[in-house]
């Protein structure tokens, strides 16, 4: 049986609920297990839901060209038609991100990379200093692992870090705002 009682005052209303059950009817027996159980989901769907980072990919450059990652410039401006499987994750709080896609024509990219006006070549260990700042987001599985490879070409456009994988014909790029 419940009991509620209202108290009005001129500034404030008040609601008391008391109850005259007895506690050991009113509380659930959860198992141990049942409540180490209940506990790590909601541990976990907190952290999940505390995650800041955003992550997008697409197969072809028609789905990319649909999506609104290219009015947003989480992509470097040398995308073209020729180019599909994209794949980027940004933090929403710090604006840094990694990305990759793959291209077809070599040479439209080359043109684009060698735009003095627009880009500026730079050495690996400038490209690894930058990797090495980033905290969030963590660098991905996809991302390229080694970047000492003979076969790779490093440029930067403002705050975007360019890495040209002639071997395998993909671009990785990285955007510190830092």
């Amino acid at each position: 049986m419940w009991l509620i009682k209202v108290w009005f005052t001129a500034s404030t209303s008040v609601v008391k609920i008391a109850t005259f059950a007895k506690p050991e009817t009113v509380m659930c027996h959860f198992k141990t297990t049942d409540m180490r159980l209940t506990l790590t989901f909601l541990i976990a769907l907190f952290l999940q839901s505390c995650s800041d980072n955003y992550e997008q990919s697409y197969a072809d450059y028609s789905s990319f060209n649909k999506s609104s990652a290219t009015q947003q410039g989480w992509f470097p401006g040398i995308v073209g038609q020729d180019c599909f499987d994209f794949k980027e994750i940004h933090n929403l709080d710090n604006n840094n991100s990694y990305g990759t896609f793959a291209f077809t024509n070599g040479d439209r990219i080359d043109s684009l990379l060698t735009d003095t006006l627009r880009f500026e070549q730079i050495k690996s260990n400038e490209v690894e200093s930058l990797l090495n700042k980033i905290v969030s987001p963590k660098k991905p599985e996809w991302f390229i692992k080694d970047i000492s490879r003979n076969y790779l070409d490093f440029y930067k456009q403002e705050l975007t870090c360019i890495i040209k994988d002639s071997g395998n014909k993909r671009i990785f790029f990285v955007y510190n705002s830092l």
